[in-house]
């Protein structure tokens, strides 16, 4: 009954912590991430968040492959101002396995000097079965003392998937950020849990996640400003991103 609905955001908790997944996906990677550390230099790494570095031409670039809850952003935002003076920065968010958006928002706040809203969602109505009713706006804030406001580019992909869609639809939201690659899985379910008197916890999705226009992303994913076709070796992707941030 559960894997019929499709749903990632959709498993099960057992009493004794097992936990099983009525439904997975699978999907082509459009990234390769060995070949965008072997073009960087000064490579830090921070556990289950990322790691930043520096282009040979200076451009800084962040890889961010996750979002726990109680990682040591403090150290990663740190890294990231290191390159504060880049010329231009590439956001790498084509393996973001997703995790806490509030914390992506620390991450999307180095690149923004006002609240900004960046999506929106329906949760489901008590009134009706079937009925759905639109939360209040999603925004996040600036994080840093001085906004990063040169040239973004940011690299999505379907390895995106939940919080780091979120994370996509914050990047899209800004002006300055040049959005590349492919759609995004289209999973973002904010799941809570229902204990059942067995003691089983079902986990399930709370809302339907939104674009600004109304677009829901579930099933469809964040599109990209340009799509780019993944080619096998090295990482076409990465090299257009560079290619954009490079003065002409």
């Amino acid at each position: 009954m559960l894997a019929s609905l499709g749903d990632l955001h959709v498993w099960i908790e057992s009493p004794d912590g097992q936990v099983h997944y009525p439904h997975r996906s699978s999907h082509r990677a459009n990234y390769n991430l060995q070949f965008v550390e072997s073009k960087l230099t000064d490579v830090e790494r921070v556990d289950g968040i990322g790691f930043t570095g520096r282009t040979e031409g200076a451009l800084a670039v962040a890889v961010v492959t996750g979002l726990p809850a109680a990682g040591d952003y403090d150290r990663f935002l740190e890294s990231m101002s290191r390159m504060r003076e880049a010329p231009g920065f590439v956001v790498d968010l084509r393996r973001n396995h997703g995790g806490s958006e509030p914390q992506a928002a620390r991450i999307a706040g180095f690149f923004t000097d006002r609240r900004t809203k960046y999506a929106r969602a329906q949760v489901r109505s008590d009134r009706e079965a079937d009925g759905l009713l639109e939360t209040p706006g999603r925004y996040f804030d600036p994080s840093a003392a001085q906004a990063y406001k040169r040239p973004v580019v940011c690299l999505i992909g379907p390895g995106c998937v939940s919080s780091g869609e979120g994370f996509a639809l914050m990047m899209k939201s800004l002006d300055h950020v040049q959005v590349i690659g492919q759609p995004t899985r289209g999973a973002s379910g904010n799941p809570r849990p229902v204990t059942l008197p067995n003691g089983v916890r079902v986990w399930f999705s709370r809302w339907v996640s939104l674009e600004l226009d109304g677009t829901p992303i579930e099933g469809r994913g964040v599109y990209p400003e340009t799509l780019i076709d993944h080619t096998e070796g090295g990482d076409v992707t990465f090299e257009r991103g560079l290619e954009l941030l490079r003065p002409n």
